[in-house]
């Protein structure tokens, strides 16, 4: 039975044949996590009802804080007597950071033996971190891209979304030929213009540049990064941009429903906003990905995967990695999906399982999964040389000019934090 430490909920159980068996009971595994509102805890219960129906002897206590509170709550747990087993992690700086550590397991070896079988081929290279171990087993997939309002882009003649750069380019000239500014972008969070830095150089110099900038192995003063924030540079002078620096993304996606912009560059969850003023699915507003840049670099997708890890310092070490494995099955990734917006990172759950009005758009999305999935930047990195990118990025985006020392201070703190 799922023992909840703060709130009660009710959970979804499914059984299915996927889900790792054993013959010997599992006993209690203590979970930690951070998806405490109704919307997404019980989604995240239904997985664990899966597996408690599957498991012998598997009994899941669950505790959960909300998700302003977790990254200050996290390491209290991880230093307590009463280490959890199982925590919610998202794979890239924030593993590593736990790794560095020794607050995490190194469950590699599952993952090629098992675990890495429920998954698309490149989701391998996406949670192997900088250290070459893998950590995390992602549950979700939550790909960002173009929302768009399809009237906005109507009434000023644009006919099909962009798939090319020059494409990109025309379509924002006639929109500001129709009286519109093209694209929304808010800056509250800190994280919103990071996924414009992240798409124009995974676009310009591929995956591999982007990992090694991540990873401190690139200079942010680098001619490659130096061209992606003058060309990011242009577009903001040609005041393509309807900016709100305190604005959130929920604004900024409200100012796309209404028709005030066209555009913003957002994931998945931004679409209930679009469904809540009435606007239908593929009709009122739709999506497309971030258009090539250079044809001769291969397709990637930014966005973020959310996902479980075993602290290894817990008393159910061998439990917590048996509930790992299950959490990647199928059944279990298809139980959290029902009826929601964000994907199944398992590669085997049907579309047929989300929300039904949003289906057309998220089998949109979900052919960006077949593309190697990185991170975004908030994520990705360690978390000092986020602290820069959070208040550099906003002081870019109202002084445009000064990109060369928003780059500097933030070559500065990667060679503090990654060494020189």
């Amino acid at each position: 039975m799922l023992k909840r430490l703060l709130m009660v909920g009710t959970a979804l159980t499914a059984v299915g044949s996927s889900v790792p068996a054993g013959a010997q009971d599992i006993g209690e595994v203590t979970v930690f996590h951070r998806w405490a509102d109704e919307g997404s805890r019980l989604p995240i219960e239904a997985m664990f009802a899966v597996c408690e129906e599957n498991l012998p002897g598997l009994e899941i206590t669950s505790s959960y804080v909300s998700s302003d509170q977790y990254e200050v709550q996290l390491p209290v747990q991880l230093s307590s007597d009463n280490v959890p087993d199982v925590y919610g992690l998202w794979p890239g700086g924030r593993a590593v950071f736990q790794a560095q550590s020794g607050n995490i397991l190194d469950i590699s070896e599952e993952w090629h033996d098992t675990i890495g079988a429920n998954f698309a081929p490149g989701m391998t290279d996406s949670v192997t971190e900088t250290d070459g171990n893998i950590y995390v087993v992602p549950f979700n997939t939550i790909p960002n891209g173009f929302l768009y309002n399809k009237k906005v882009f109507s009434d000023a003649g644009v006919e099909a979304p962009p798939e090319t750069w020059e494409e990109f380019e025309a379509v924002l000239a006639k929109l500001k030929e129709s009286g519109v500014t093209p694209i929304a972008l808010g800056a509250r969070n800190g994280w919103e213009p990071m996924f414009w830095f992240d798409y124009l150089i995974l676009r310009e110099h591929g995956s591999d540049f982007r990992e090694r900038l991540m990873a401190g192995d690139e200079s942010y003063t680098s001619p490659e990064v130096v061209s992606t924030m003058e060309r990011w540079k242009g577009l903001l002078e040609d005041e393509n941009f309807h900016l709100e620096l305190s604005g959130s993304w929920a604004e900024m996606t409200g100012a796309v429903a209404t028709g005030v912009t066209a555009m913003e560059l957002m994931g998945p969850w931004a679409m209930r906003a679009f469904l809540q003023a009435g606007m239908e699915p593929n009709v009122d507003f739709g999506f497309f990905q971030f258009p090539t840049i250079n044809p001769d670099v291969a397709l990637a997708t930014e966005g973020a995967f959310e996902g479980w890890a075993a602290s290894g310092k817990g008393s159910n070490t061998e439990g917590a990695v048996r509930l790992l494995e299950c959490l990647a099955s199928k059944e279990a990734q298809a139980a959290y999906a029902q009826g929601g917006t964000n994907l199944a990172a398992n590669a085997d759950v049907p579309v047929d399982v989300y929300t039904e009005d949003l289906r057309p758009i998220l089998a949109q999305m979900s052919e960006l999964n077949e593309y190697p999935f990185h991170q975004n930047m908030e994520l990705a990195t360690l978390p000092p040389v986020i602290e820069v990118a959070d208040r550099e990025f906003p002081r870019f985006l109202t002084y445009p000019a000064e990109y060369m020392a928003v780059l500097e201070a933030l070559q500065a703190r990667a060679e503090t934090v990654f060494g020189e």
